[in-house]
């Protein structure tokens, strides 16, 4: 499904309002797949991942997957993924809380 993704957070912090309206707000493919339990999680998991809209496994990924994502609302408009995110900064490598604000190219008809 084609979105404009947010991220809602920066290393597990919720963003301020104002930092949230400089936010990157980033086009793509959204997937969300399950991961069997041949993982880190040592479960079955959902994972939310943005991929550029054409050629998606020729390109990187646009951000971060999600791992352990779950929808969390659906509106007219929006959807919200919440899950983990791997942040890396030089050796350390941890988990850290993330929230997708997915926009959707189109309104939903409920």
């Amino acid at each position: 499904m084609i979105v404009t993704v947010t991220r809602l957070r920066n290393v597990g912090v919720r963003l301020k309002q104002s930092e949230l309206d400089a936010a990157p707000a980033i086009r793509g493919d959204l997937t969300l797949e399950d991961w069997p339990a041949n993982n880190k999680f040592h479960r079955p998991i959902q994972v939310a991942r943005l991929r550029h809209e054409e050629q998606q496994r020729l390109h990187p990924a646009l951000l971060p997957p999600l791992f352990d994502a779950k929808v969390v609302r659906i509106t007219r408009t929006q959807l919200f993924i919440a899950g983990l995110e791997i942040h890396v900064d030089g050796e350390l490598q941890q988990e850290v809380a993330q929230t997708w604000m997915a926009a959707f190219s189109y309104h939903l008809s409920f």
